[in-house]
């Protein structure tokens, strides 16, 4: 229930926030084409997300959702940070957030049961 509504509050967002920045003028042809381009991406692999989550079931999504954090993170952290300090604060918050993230999905478990 909550990731579909998540999904529709971001669109309604991304909708508001283009036809202000198109209002006040902070758009140019080249961020229209950009915007235009990801019209036929969301309308195809939206339904296909919807459909391939259904199927895999939430515990799967978890942890892939994390696995593509982890990875984006550390692709992220090797092209900008040179220094060790912000690696290992960002590594600890990453642990912390897959302990949380765990932690909810045993909570989630155990109210099924």
């Amino acid at each position: 229930m909550a990731t579909p509504s998540a999904v529709i509050v971001m669109a309604l967002i991304s909708i508001f926030a283009t036809a202000l920045n198109i209002s006040a003028g902070n758009l140019n042809m080249q961020t229209l084409k950009y915007l235009s381009a990801t019209i036929p991406v969301v309308i195809i692999f939206a339904p296909l997300g919807i459909l391939f989550s259904v199927r895999h079931g939430d515990a799967f999504i978890r942890k892939l959702l994390l696995a593509l954090v982890i990875i984006q993170y550390l692709f992220t952290a090797a092209a900008f940070f040179r220094q060790l300090d912000y690696v290992f604060l960002s590594m600890l918050v990453i642990a912390l957030s897959s302990v949380l993230l765990f932690a909810i999905g045993y909570i989630d478990k155990r109210k099924a049961v």
